[in-house]
């Protein structure tokens, strides 16, 4: 096995293990999306993988987002009307983002 392809099943090896991280909160599933997709790009190349890197990085953005506001929600505090209209914005520019360069999306 060549350097590319042990990187190759490393990314593949996290993207994996970050599936069960974002449903279970006791596992960092989140942080490992960009950390496989950063691996992924090393393995084939910046010029070709910087999309998946960039949209694997605004997942995680987008989730650490949601965790605040779901922190903020179940502990009491309430969230401003510009606050519930920014998460209803990101949700449905995310659902639109998805839906046309999703996988679903793809022939």
């Amino acid at each position: 096995m060549t350097r590319i392809d042990l990187l190759w099943w490393a990314a593949l090896l996290l993207q994996l293990l970050a599936i069960p991280g974002a449903l279970l909160p006791v596992l960092p599933g989140l942080v490992l999306l960009p950390l496989g997709a950063l691996l992924w790009c090393w393995a084939v190349g910046v010029a070709v993988a910087w999309p998946v890197l960039a949209l694997a990085c605004a997942l995680l953005l987008l989730g650490w987002g949601a965790a605040l506001v779901g922190l903020a929600v179940v502990s009491g505090m309430l969230v401003s009307k510009l606050a519930q209209a920014l998460l209803a914005l990101c949700g449905a520019a995310g659902f639109v983002v998805l839906s046309l360069w999703g996988p679903a999306a793809a022939p």
